[in-house]
Order: structure tokens, then sequence, then C-alpha cells
């Protein structure tokens, strides 16, 4: 058998997988599992799977239990402040106020922490901001990661937020994971996004195959 055959065989042994039926008793997945990932609605016509949103990935109650779980906790720990000298002596001033009361006039110490841990474990990354006067903290505000740019200039690393640029030394920056370049973060559902797009597929297939 020359190598023309060899090639018409197998292209023909192709498209015979391709039209016979899932539906068929002798049907073996192994032969084309690209047709089951394409019925269960999770590949594109290039069999590639979608990327996933936050928002989609919490429909998947593991991701939900697991950020709402975590957040909730670690929001509920105590959370005591230190100076940064020798000794470490342990001390109550106005940053400490911030952050075990109330970090804002319009959140709770538990409302922000708990948002700020959503972050990380969502999209990868909890930012907040510090509001100074005089050089004194007076207010913590949390900020959006997606719309905020990580950038290094000069040696200092920025984050522009809103048209302004922050200075390290005045925002909180909690990553779940750095990157090599130090500055991006590792998003848990983006790192995940392949066993979250199988679960909301399988979801959504099984509630249309006992809806109908």
């Amino acid at each position: 058998m020359g190598p023309d055959d060899y090639v018409r065989r197998s292209a023909a042994k192709i498209m015979a997988t391709e039209q016979r039926s899932l539906n068929d008793p002798s049907y073996n997945l192994s032969e084309n599992p690209e047709a089951l990932m394409q019925l269960l609605g999770v590949a594109d016509a290039n069999n590639a799977l979608p990327m996933v949103s936050i928002e989609a990935a919490l429909q998947v109650p593991a991701v939900m239990c697991v950020v709402a779980f975590l957040s909730r906790t670690l929001a509920a720990l105590p959370l005591p402040t230190f100076e940064a000298a020798e000794n470490g002596e342990r001390i109550d001033d106005d940053a400490a106020s911030l952050l075990s009361f109330a970090p804002n006039e319009t959140r709770t110490s538990f409302d922000w922490r708990r948002y700020h841990w959503q972050q990380v474990f969502t999209g990868g990354r909890g930012l907040s901001w510090i509001e100074r006067t005089n050089g004194r903290p007076v207010s913590i505000w949390p900020m959006d990661p997606s719309q905020t740019e990580i950038i290094r200039r000069n040696g200092r690393t920025i984050y522009h937020f809103e048209g302004r640029d922050y200075p390290a030394t005045d925002v909180i920056d909690t990553p779940f994971m750095l990157k090599r370049d130090g500055l991006s973060s590792i998003s848990p559902i983006g790192t995940c996004n392949k066993a979250i797009s199988l679960a909301i597929a399988m979801g959504d297939f099984a509630g249309g195959f006992f809806g109908g």
C-alpha cells in the first residue's frame, strides 16, 4: 500500500467516525472526544474551551463555597497592628483603628476585608489605597483590581487607578501569587479555567437533560 492509499484510508476512517452518532452503542468516545466536548457545549468550533469570567465561575457551587468561606473566615480574624521597629511593639494609632473598626465612612472593617479577600480568591489580587492628611492615615478605600494598572517606574512600583498614580507606600496590595515579573498576579479562576468550564458545561447539560 502506497502513501497515497494510506492517506485516503485514514481520511475515510476519520469521516466515518465523525458521521457516527454518539447514540450508537458501539461508539467509543476515544475515537472523537471533540464531539463530546461540543455536545456538552464546552468547546467552540475550534474545539477550544471558552474563557470563564468571575461571575460565571461563581455559579459553580464549589467555587462559590470556597470563595465565601475563605473570605469570611479571614475577614473575621483579629487584625493586630505592630510598629515596624526593632522591638516590634504593638501600637494603637490611626492605622490600627482603621484596620480594626472602620476603614472609611461607608464600610466596616469586616465588610472591607471580606471584599478584599474576595478579590484575592477570584481575580487574584486585593487592592486598597490609603488616604492621608498631613501624613497620617484617615481612610482606606478599596480599589477595583481590574481597573488598576500596576507599573514599575524608576525602580518604584506605581498603581494607576481612576486617573491617579498611587505609590506602593499608600497601597495595601495582597496578590494571590505573583508572576515572575514581580508585578502581575495569578488568578485562581483564570488558572483553573479548564476545570471550571467543564463544571459549568456539565451543569448546563444536566439541567437541560432533566428539564427535557
